[in-house]
């Protein structure tokens, strides 16, 4: 559940219906008195303003965040001179009032309004989005997830987030920094045309935005190089296949057919293109990432930055050596001792040691592909050792040591 991402069409209380079920999540309820002063209110002890707890300054970026968008799509409906239903009305007032019961099924009631809501679909889902993260992730967890992402960017930085935490805790971190704010995308949603309108809406100004036909070139340039792959395994079947695992393509009539592609290894690798188009597009613009699949197409002058990728490291003066890959391990030895549910009474929830240790994995790829051999195992075995159960570092592991003939 962890490696998951969200796009403009994902229709999330399955998946969080599904959460509930296998981590046994508990409902947690903001009181209003946490609300609107939570961010701002802290105890005073001799004459000292103490700092609002976790709890409180969670609550309160929350009731900030839920405001921020509920301004947006009220901003993108006058645009568009249409008028929003009510049930928007009652589902940002659900946020606000912090109870997740109320945000599901206020969630659930707008879902069925279809084409009128398609013009705020962007800021709705978004803010649905962070409000499952506030409710699967303990506040002192959350806050030092997203601050360690947003700790490393520079202002001119634009942040690709992958995976749900990845994308929409920092967003929710980012909403309240006032003028600092960074830019923050996501490459799961580059392939819908209503994410490109909302994020040209809100940051037009700051970045030359894509369009609609760049997401076409993309399709098609994906499509071309995915018959091409499979007419060559039909044809020559000996050899080594050029399809790669888990991407589900096939002909609907023959060769000379309809190609048919599904799953999300073949749309992520068209948006993969979409986001190398946006980086031409910004040339002078630096770019983070974090991962939800190998983008592998960008490792070529990638580094690190702090638990995440930067993209375009070499024209900023940070490459990747084998001083910094090893500095790396150091770092996520720390993470996994950190992190390590053995050395404490109670579990760390699912989320937090699941995306820790995803990033970890993804830094691995970084290294594998890099032919830094040593860090590459090593920061996959200390994926696991974060969380037994990460895909991404079982994965990346075994093709490894297969390379190695281990």
């Amino acid at each position: 559940m962890h490696g998951t991402y969200r796009d403009s069409s994902r229709m999330p209380r399955l998946v969080a219906a599904v959460c509930a079920l296998l981590l046994g999540c508990q409902s947690r309820t903001i009181s209003n008195r946490e609300l609107p002063a939570a961010a701002s209110s802290g105890r005073v002890s001799h004459g000292k303003e103490m700092p609002p707890s976790p709890d409180k300054t969670v609550a309160g970026k929350l009731v900030q965040f839920a405001q921020s968008r509920r301004d947006l799509a009220e901003a993108l409906a006058k645009q568009e001179k249409i008028e929003l239903p009510e049930e928007v009305g009652f589902f940002f007032d659900a946020v606000q009032s912090g109870s997740w019961e109320n945000i599901q099924r206020a969630f659930d009631e707008i879902q069925g309004n279809g084409q009128e809501l398609q013009t705020a679909w962007s800021p709705i889902l978004e803010t649905f989005g962070v409000a499952e993260e506030v409710h699967r992730w303990p506040p002192d967890k959350l806050l030092e997830y997203g601050n360690a992402i947003l700790g490393v960017l520079t202002p001119d930085m634009i942040y690709v987030g992958g995976t749900d935490p990845g994308r929409f805790i920092p967003t929710l971190l980012n909403a309240t920094l006032g003028p600092k704010q960074r830019i923050i995308i996501t490459q799961n949603a580059l392939g819908d045309r209503l994410y490109l309108d909302y994020i040209r809406f809100i940051y037009g100004g700051r970045i030359a935005a894509l369009a609609d036909l760049d997401q076409v070139a993309a399709y098609q340039d994906y499509l071309a190089d995915a018959r091409k792959r499979l007419k060559h395994d039909i044809e020559f079947p000996d050899d080594p296949p050029q399809v790669r695992p888990g991407e589900d393509v096939s002909f609907t009539n023959g060769e000379d057919g309809e190609l048919h592609i599904n799953g999300p290894i073949c749309w992520m690798a068209v948006n993969e293109r979409i986001l190398l188009r946006f980086m031409e597009m910004n040339p002078r613009a630096t770019w983070a990432l974090e991962e939800s699949y190998p983008l592998k197409s960008t490792y070529g002058d990638a580094s690190l930055l702090g638990p995440i990728l930067q993209l375009r490291a070499a024209q900023a003066g940070n490459d990747l050596t084998k001083v910094k890959a090893s500095a790396a391990v150091s770092y996520w030895q720390n993470i996994a001792k950190t992190l390590n549910p053995q050395s404490e009474k109670n579990e760390k929830p699912f989320p937090v040691l699941a995306t820790w240790a995803k990033m970890a994995a993804a830094q691995a790829n970084l290294f594998a592909e890099r032919d830094l051999v040593k860090e590459a195992e090593q920061t996959f075995r200390l994926s696991h050792q974060i969380f037994w159960g990460c895909p991404e570092a079982s994965a990346g592991l075994a093709q490894l040591l297969a390379r190695r003939n281990q």
